[in-house]
């Protein structure tokens, strides 16, 4: 085997070891993490804050509602460090402006 075949065989071995590690951790989150909180059916700009964990972004979003974050259901969490010590969230969303435009 020559020195050239051993470095990109070795670069393979590490790419393959980073993406086993890399999905080892989304398996170390609690199952609550996976399960969507209910979203009101659009865009509100008054309400609870409510962030919640977006298992395809793998980051903290967060939405206002209605209703508060302990009778959503799901992942849903009263604030940001609350989802991101549950679930891990590498960032976040920001929350539409309180009251909006006229």
């Amino acid at each position: 085997m020559t020195p050239h075949q051993t470095w990109f065989l070795l670069l393979i071995v590490s790419v393959l070891i980073n993406m086993i590690d890399a999905n080892s951790r989304t398996r170390e989150r609690p199952a609550v993490c996976n399960q969507p909180p209910q979203m009101p059916s659009r865009v509100l700009n008054f309400g609870y804050e409510v962030f919640y964990f977006n298992k395809k972004e793998a980051k903290c979003k967060c939405f206002r509602s209605t209703v508060s974050s302990k009778d959503l259901g799901g992942n849903a969490f009263h604030g940001l460090k609350a989802c991101r010590n549950k679930c891990g969230g590498a960032s976040f969303s920001v929350c539409p402006r309180r009251g909006g435009k006229r």
